[in-house]
């Protein structure tokens, strides 16, 4: 499979780090003081130099246009791709989406940040217990997806409908009376969900 010798060719290049950033962040004080403050500073949300709302107005992108971390693909295909993702993930196959965060981000719209992740898709980060089965989050993709087996804005697309819909799975269907968004036993389903949202939402 092209898939599977690109990624053991490269093998800094991970799909999903969702699993990996939420359990650092629920085990933060099992670390070191000094480990506690480059993971937390590690684990906050990105200062980007501007944002934009996409046209539907259900997330708000995060992303700079100089630097490291300067957007290498057409906004407007990503603020696409985004519009698409909620419409055919909640609109089409019906999820609730998932709970607003109040002010973070700026306001109460799903953020997105676009930074150089130099190897890794992107990842949905849990931030906030807001009932018994539902947190808030918010998402953080690549900024251009060079050497990568999807480049460009083909891999932004990809990416977020895949943490969409994870934005979607511990926003909704946490488990109930959990301090955690998931068990260690959901990982596999929701990574193989997620995965077939790719599939669907961008074919």
């Amino acid at each position: 499979d092209k898939m599977q010798k690109h990624l053991s060719e490269n093998p800094g290049i991970s799909k999903c780090g969702m699993e990996l950033v939420n359990l650092i962040n629920q085990n933060l004080n099992s670390y070191s003081f000094e480990q506690q403050q480059v993971l937390s500073s590690i684990l906050e949300r990105p200062q980007m130099q501007t944002s934009t709302i996409t046209p539907n107005g259900f997330f708000r992108v995060h992303y700079d246009l100089t630097g490291v971390n300067a957007l290498g693909y057409d906004l407007n295909l990503l603020l696409q791709a985004l519009d698409s993702a909620y419409n055919f993930e909640i609109n089409y196959l019906g999820y609730p989406i998932p709970p607003p965060d109040g002010t973070e981000g700026g306001d109460d719209k799903y953020d997105i940040y676009v930074q150089n992740l130099a190897g890794l898709y992107g990842y949905t980060q849990f931030e906030t217990k807001v009932s018994d089965s539902r947190w808030t989050s918010f998402m953080v993709i690549d900024n251009d997806y060079i050497e990568y087996y999807s480049t460009g804005i083909n891999g932004a697309r990809v990416t977020v409908a895949h943490e969409f819909h994870h934005g979607i799975q511990g926003g909704n269907y946490a488990p109930s009376g959990s301090n955690s968004p998931f068990r260690n036993s959901d990982v596999f389903y929701y990574e193989i969900t997620s995965t077939s949202m790719e599939e669907f939402v961008q074919d």
